[in-house]
């Protein structure tokens, strides 16, 4: 994970701090006490976290935002997109047109989202490889969305924090859970070409390209999208034919795929040379290691740890 921290008591040097994560930012002074900003950015498979603080100065700010990006600002000021005010007691889409901003105080949240990871999964689940993806709201579809944002952003906030998303395959998965999150909380024309999938036209055979694809690319960060890819299908094409052929959907067979090769190398380790659970689930992309432990039990009936030791 890369991390990086700024200061700034300038309105130059805060641009130039912001400029990686926030281009085309504009300041414009019509305050006159001292100026005070603080950022630290954390970069992970693709997704940039960034915290930062502006106090001390009323600002004018204007900008704006590649990709797509949340804002959650506690602030005192006032934000408007065109000429519509926004609530920042909410979580924001910000357009890729940006936004305008008077700023006395702000303590902010940004989350950027892997604007690749965000249109591959749209592609696959829409079926089109040609999409036009953009915002057309900037509120959260309903106050339970909200709040459900709030829940991903801040499990994934911790994840990068702890060093639990710098394992390839939970950063992955990770980045496809705020993509998820992201898709059902803010209106999008991913909402509007959403058509209902009729599973019954697809052959059994995409069970098998998505079985084959899954075990020969467990030890990679692969998603639900990228095996709905390999299958030929939508993602919610695949997860009904999958379900009612194996009873599994798509990610609960990745995560026995996963088990099993993690089983091989606690039945082949030895906690002598340092092996030990921990290591064996994170590689196999388990970062819970009791929920891992869980599953082990389920499916071997007895804990790792037993079978690392013999």
């Amino acid at each position: 994970m890369k991390v990086a921290y700024a200061a700034a008591e300038t309105t130059d040097a805060t641009i130039e701090a912001l400029a990686p994560f926030f281009p085309d930012v504009r300041f414009g002074a019509v305050g006159s006490d001292e100026l005070r900003f603080e950022l630290e950015a954390h970069t992970a498979s693709g997704v940039v976290l960034t915290d930062y603080t502006i106090e001390g100065l009323e600002l004018q700010m204007t900008t704006e935002m590649p990709g797509f990006m949340v804002g959650e600002s506690p602030m005192d000021g006032r934000m408007t997109i065109g000429r519509e005010p926004i609530d920042t007691t909410q979580p924001v889409a910000i357009p890729h047109h940006g936004l305008d901003a008077v700023l006395t105080s702000v303590d902010a949240r940004a989350i950027q989202l892997d604007t690749e990871a965000v249109l591959r999964f749209v592609r696959v689940d829409l079926g089109a490889d040609r999409i036009d993806l953009h915002n057309i709201g900037t509120a959260p579809l309903t106050v339970e969305a909200g709040e459900r944002w709030h829940t991903v952003a801040d499990f994934v906030h911790h994840s990068m924090l702890d060093g639990t998303a710098d394992e390839p395959l939970i950063g992955a998965a990770l980045s496809e859970l705020l993509v998820g999150a992201y898709l059902t909380t803010f209106p999008t024309t991913w909402l509007d070409d959403r058509k209902p999938t009729n599973s019954s036209n697809h052959s059994v055979a995409a069970v098998r390209r998505a079985k084959e694809f899954v075990d020969d690319n467990r030890h990679l960060p692969i998603q639900v999208s990228d095996i709905a890819a390999a299958a030929r299908m939508s993602v919610r094409g695949l997860q009904d034919l999958f379900r009612r052929e194996t009873g599994k959907t798509p990610m609960e067979y990745l995560r026995l795929a996963r088990l099993e090769a993690a089983h091989r190398e606690l039945v082949d380790g030895d906690p002598t040379l340092g092996h030990t659970v921990g290591d064996i689930a994170h590689r196999w992309g388990f970062g819970h290691i009791p929920r891992f432990s869980a599953y082990y039990r389920d499916q071997y009936g007895q804990n790792p740890g037993d079978t690392l030791r013999g």
